[in-house]
């Protein structure tokens, strides 16, 4: 079914993120980047781990061990599964 040009997309809206918060996903982006071997990670890599990251933070999550360690498994899965990342 094709979307008529007047049809609304749809647009995710989330809080901005506090200055506290943005330390946290800067510091989990880092260590993640730091963490994968074959130093430096594609742009490709970087970018999944970063999206990850955005993603795990909109829900709540504040810890940056735990956003690197997640943000690293999906990669982790993305890779595993033979996807292009």
């Amino acid at each position: 079914m094709r979307r008529a040009i007047s049809d609304p997309i749809p647009i995710h809206t989330f809080a901005p993120f506090d200055p506290e918060r943005v330390r946290g996903i800067i510091q989990a982006f880092d260590d993640a980047c730091r963490a994968l071997p074959g130093q430096p990670p594609s742009d490709e890599v970087r970018a999944i781990l970063a999206k990850r990251i955005t993603e795990l933070a909109q829900t709540g999550e504040r810890d940056p061990a735990r956003l690197c360690e997640r943000a690293l498994e999906h990669v982790e899965s993305v890779l595993a599964r033979g996807n292009e990342p």
